[in-house]
């Protein structure tokens, strides 16, 4: 039966099961949303020229707790998919994981805060190819996944795990910015590149065994990860010569 549903769904360039969402994943919506994204970091950079940085203190403890929680919300509605398989290969599609792929899609518009913030505050050490990379495609994907009714079956293993770690990842900054140090820091960027590597894992397993997600969009989420796993490995081994020579110096 599945697999019927999967016929359905796949290439009629709208959502499924959610039809009344699809203004949001349209080609202007995706493309101009993140021309914006571009639009928006270049006249910030422009704006603080010469200022001083902005503390945004509180601003970032009502985002990052709003990330938590979203983030947490997102997983427990999208983990019980992993009962099947783990990786829900041939899965059902339903319009439970395209709801929540949905909201997963819509939060990384409210990730784009991150640079948004790192701009604002004037750390620009922390603005590397990486952070753009990462946020000008991410939602993009996502995006033309649900456009074309793809995002549903074992695409769900996909949003539940970056959900998964971005609880994590934003619980840490939650945590550092009421003023405690996270003795686990050293660790987060270890969790997100195994996060890529099971992506990896799961897109070679959906180009191989799953026969409802097209082959070529399997491809793409396999390249897709690839490049992130990389350039998460060159940031963590500059991480780490920083952190030698300090301890040297």
């Amino acid at each position: 039966m599945q697999f019927a549903e999967a016929v359905k769904c796949i290439g009629r360039d709208s959502l499924c099961f959610h039809p009344e969402l699809n203004a949001f994943v349209s080609y202007p919506a995706l493309i101009g949303g993140h021309l914006g994204y571009l639009v928006v970091v270049s006249l910030l950079r422009r704006f603080m020229a010469n200022r001083l940085p902005y503390s945004l203190k509180t601003p970032m403890l009502i985002y990052n707790t709003a990330q938590v929680l979203a983030s947490l919300t997102m997983a427990v509605n999208l983990g019980q998919f992993l009962r099947f398989d783990v990786f829900n290969l041939n899965g059902r599609f339903t319009g439970t994981i395209e709801f929540w792929v949905f909201v997963h899609y819509a939060t990384k518009f409210l990730d784009m805060f991150d640079t948004f913030f790192m701009v604002l505050r004037k750390k620009e050490e922390q603005l590397s190819f990486l952070h753009v990379y990462h946020h000008l495609t991410i939602g993009f994907i996502w995006g033309l996944l649900l456009h074309h009714g793809i995002a549903n079956g074992t695409a769900f293993f996909g949003a539940w795990i970056n959900s998964a770690v971005h609880a994590l990842m934003y619980f840490h900054y939650l945590y550092t910015s009421l003023g405690y140090t996270n003795p686990l820091k050293k660790y987060l960027t270890q969790v997100q590149m195994v996060q890529f590597a099971l992506c990896i894992l799961h897109a070679v397993l959906a180009v191989v065994y799953d026969r409802q997600i097209p082959k070529p969009w399997a491809v793409l989420q396999l390249c897709y990860h690839m490049t992130l796993l990389y350039l998460f490995m060159q940031f963590y081994r500059k991480g780490m010569r920083k952190a030698v020579k300090k301890a040297k110096a």
